[in-house]
């Protein structure tokens, strides 16, 4: 990707923004760039700098397009953060699909592992828990280990997953006798514990 963003970061104008940023002179304006080219220029961006960055949009449609756009410059740098609740004038269906997409864009957020977010401003006005709480409830589950069946239900509880009698989808679990599902945000089919 350095033979799309290399022209960018020979102009001078970039340049003076990227020692702006570095500086700590404060935030800094770019406008009329088409929602590709704000892609490009935020990958341009966080690749010359070494830092991450956040891109903030009026709405969950343009947030959307903008993380689409993103993509096709950083394929596994690109972070999309939905928001929570839907607005009345927004017509969309509820699902587990974007509070398991919110607990993705959480913990890569937490562990730093993006370059390039981009969020509705809406999403950013929803408060969570603090990185280190949020962290803290990370469970992970390690081959040949002994796990107490009670305590890692109560586990699972306490970080927001649904029990029910069978796993369907992401963010629940399931037990029966010594044998416990669980659906983990981001995984492709549940994960089964004996």
């Amino acid at each position: 990707m350095n033979i799309l963003i290399k022209p960018l970061q020979d102009i001078p104008q970039f340049d003076g923004i990227i020692k702006t940023m570095s500086a700590g002179k404060g935030p800094v304006g770019v406008n009329g760039l088409v929602d590709p080219a704000r892609a490009l220029f935020a990958y341009a961006v966080s690749q010359k700098t070494g830092k991450r960055c956040l891109i903030l949009t009026h709405s969950r449609v343009k947030a959307k397009k903008l993380y689409e756009a993103l993509s096709v410059f950083d394929t596994d740098g690109a972070l999309h953060f939905p928001s929570r609740e839907l607005m009345p004038f927004e017509i969309e269906a509820r699902s587990h699909g974007y509070e398991t997409d919110r607990v993705n864009a959480l913990y890569r957020f937490a562990r730093n592992n993006y370059s390039v977010a981009v969020a509705p401003i809406e999403a950013m006005c929803i408060r969570i828990r603090d990185k280190n709480e949020f962290l803290a409830r990370v469970i992970s589950i390690k081959n040949s280990c002994v796990y107490d069946r009670d305590r890692l239900s109560s586990q699972l509880i306490m970080s927001g997953y649904e029990k029910c009698d069978m796993v369907e989808s992401e963010g629940q679990f399931a037990v029966r006798g010594d044998i416990i599902d669980v659906f983990s945000p981001g995984w492709d089919k549940p994960c089964r514990i004996n």
